[in-house]
């Protein structure tokens, strides 16, 4: 097999192969609509239930959030952060382990035992196995 013939067989099953794509995507594209359309009824119910569940105040001070990040992406991209989740990264267990053992010492006034230490322990004991 030459060098030749290896790139059209290459030719070939690519062209094939994008050809089958094409094809493929009309039904791909009528599936995606829709759920986009049953999406869109969804969410449209939970924004409209919480834009009446919301004061006038915060729906003014959203609109005006949202029209200066639409307004502004152009020039600043990250001004789309606004859209983006706001989530607080969670304690880690040696943070959690901390808060709560302090917690315990301050509620047996100093002295160490409780469900903390309890639960420390049966961690380093798992953690051993």
């Amino acid at each position: 097999m030459s060098n030749g013939h290896q790139t059209e067989t290459l030719d070939i099953h690519m062209n094939e192969s994008n050809w089958r794509k094409l094809i493929g995507m009309v039904l791909s594209l009528i599936k995606k609509y829709k759920k986009a359309v049953d999406g869109l009824v969804v969410t449209t119910e939970a924004f409209d239930e919480i834009n009446a569940s919301a004061s006038t105040a915060n729906v003014r001070a959203w609109l005006t959030i949202k029209k200066k990040a639409q307004g502004d992406w152009h020039i600043d991209p990250q001004s789309m952060d606004v859209y983006d989740t706001m989530i607080k990264k969670a304690p880690t267990k040696a943070e959690m382990q901390h808060d709560l053992s302090q917690k315990e010492n301050s509620a047996n006034a100093g002295v160490i035992w409780g469900s903390t230490s309890w639960i420390a322990s049966g961690l380093r004991i798992q953690e051993t196995q």
